[in-house]
């Protein structure tokens, strides 16, 4: 009785990392997938977007993006990474979390929106006042986004989370 327990011991024992392989593998080839389909999608959007806009209209979209991207790195997103840190057989303080995400990114909307009413003062920069305005409702949307994400990522639910992103 005793050496059957000692003999399932190890086989249960592995079982976890062969999982935990297996989760990995698919992590893999699902991020690969869907960078793929983001620069092909990326890609075309370019060649789209280079023939039907007027070059000032292009280059306030890169610019429009390019600030975006700096008010990401201190939005909520980049916080978020803590979930991912609790160790197993913990409790995620989930809660907690979307509390924070909720003042971080409402101080971001008001910073990207400040930014926006600085921007009208400036003739060069005015035309592009109005869009950053709209704008910014993005990182609304991207609060509990990128919190469903983080808590996928923590399941290891690879294949739901490549087929969300990738349809978003």
């Amino acid at each position: 009785s005793s050496e059957s327990a000692l003999a399932a011991t190890p086989s249960s024992s592995m079982a976890a990392p062969v999982d935990l392989a297996d989760r990995a593998k698919l992590a893999v080839a699902w991020a690969t997938g869907l960078q793929f389909f983001r620069d092909v999608v990326q890609f075309g959007l370019t060649l789209v977007l280079v023939r039907l806009l007027p070059a000032e209209a292009y280059g306030q979209f890169g610019f429009l993006t390019t600030l975006l991207t700096f008010f990401t790195y201190y939005s909520f997103r980049e916080f978020l990474g803590h979930t991912l840190q609790v160790r197993g057989g913990e409790s995620v303080p989930y809660q907690d979390h979307f509390t924070a995400g909720a003042v971080i990114q409402a101080v971001i909307i008001v910073s990207v929106n400040a930014t926006a009413i600085a921007f009208r003062f400036f003739p060069d920069y005015a035309p592009v006042s109005p869009i950053l305005h709209l704008m910014s409702a993005l990182f609304l949307i991207d609060w509990p986004a990128e919190f469903r994400t983080r808590m996928l990522e923590r399941d290891l639910d690879w294949r739901r989370l490549r087929l969300l992103q990738g349809v978003g």
